[in-house]
């Protein structure tokens, strides 16, 4: 089938198995070989009689596969393998009739997660099983083969209601949050270093829908996001805490995302003339003032209970 739908010889496809075998020092099987090989041409030859495992009868194995509706869509996160190199991995908490499992998706196949929505049906081909402390996960490694809402699916799956709230519904140490908002007062990615010597970076906005406005702080990965102001977003598993002003923000860290979205909101138009307050027109329990003024005097930074204060 391979030599078929790619015209090329038997022996091209043969050296091209052997090569992905010697780099694996033989640990790759015929069978893996032409798999990897195939999938490389972006053919798929499990046909018709795919025997899909439910959710609940995953057991540790080095192949299975499982089909669910996505319930939550986490982002895409990094980390360093220990020969130096640099990886990447996303999770997604799958559901059947069942029950549910963590999949896990490696490397590139975590890009699955750009087109992966709540409630969308994800197919998952070849993929491996391991217990994690007494819990099955499964995992998308290089030999897998993921499809979303595949055609002609023959088995049923749960309908995945994807909860929304709207800005005045948020509460503070509220997690798991869902809603659309427009993008106002956008500040761009900045880099930090924290306390531990790490790295890292945030960005922010103005939230709004039609019930109020809010803070939203994008953390690390989240905040690569290009956004302009008017851009309409999706937050999905954002949380809730509270600034320093006391006033409510929503956070979305390593384990949300937020997506830009064709979805719009009634709202009026933004208005791009900006309002500055005089010094004197400054009192207390007023938010997003913009104001122009001479600078007399900078004090150094100087730390506090959650982090680094400057002033002027």
């Amino acid at each position: 089938k391979v030599v078929k739908e790619t015209k090329k010889s038997r022996k091209e496809i043969e050296d091209d198995m052997n090569k992905r075998k010697e780099k694996t020092h033989g640990l790759l099987s015929d069978y893996g070989a032409i798999y990897a090989v195939a999938k490389g041409y972006g053919i798929d030859f499990s046909g018709k009689d795919l025997t899909i495992t439910k959710i609940k009868d995953v057991k540790p194995t080095s192949s299975v596969n499982i089909c669910g509706s996505a319930k939550v869509v986490f982002s895409v996160r990094g980390f360093q393998r220990k020969d130096g190199s640099e990886g990447k991995f996303a999770s997604v908490i799958l559901m059947d009739n069942t029950g549910e499992i963590r999949l896990l998706l490696w490397d590139q196949n975590s890009d699955v997660i750009k087109q992966l929505h709540i409630g969308d049906i994800l197919l998952v081909k070849n993929a491996y099983a391991k217990d994690n402390n007494g819990i099955i996960e499964a995992h998308a490694g290089s030999l897998s083969n993921l499809l979303i809402n595949p055609p002609g699916l023959s088995i049923e799956l749960p309908r995945i209601e994807e909860k929304r709230f709207n800005i005045n519904e948020l509460q503070k140490d509220m997690s798991s949050v869902n809603l659309i908002a427009r993008v106002t007062s956008y500040f761009p990615r900045a880099e930090f270093t924290r306390q531990d010597g790490s790295s890292g970076s945030r960005a922010s906005f103005i939230g709004e829908d039609k019930s109020g406005k809010m803070r939203v702080i994008l953390w690390d990965r989240n905040s690569d996001i290009r956004l302009d102001d008017g851009d309409f977003v999706k937050i999905e598993n954002g949380y809730v805490k509270e600034g320093l002003n006391k006033d409510l923000e929503l956070h979305v860290g390593n384990k949300g995302r937020i997506l830009a979205t064709k979805e719009k909101i009634d709202l009026p138009l933004i208005d791009t003339k900006v309002a500055e307050l005089k010094i004197n027109g400054i009192i207390p329990n007023i938010s997003g003032i913009n104001t122009i003024a001479r600078v007399l005097r900078v004090y150094e930074p100087r730390e506090y209970a959650k982090g680094v204060m400057a002033s002027l």
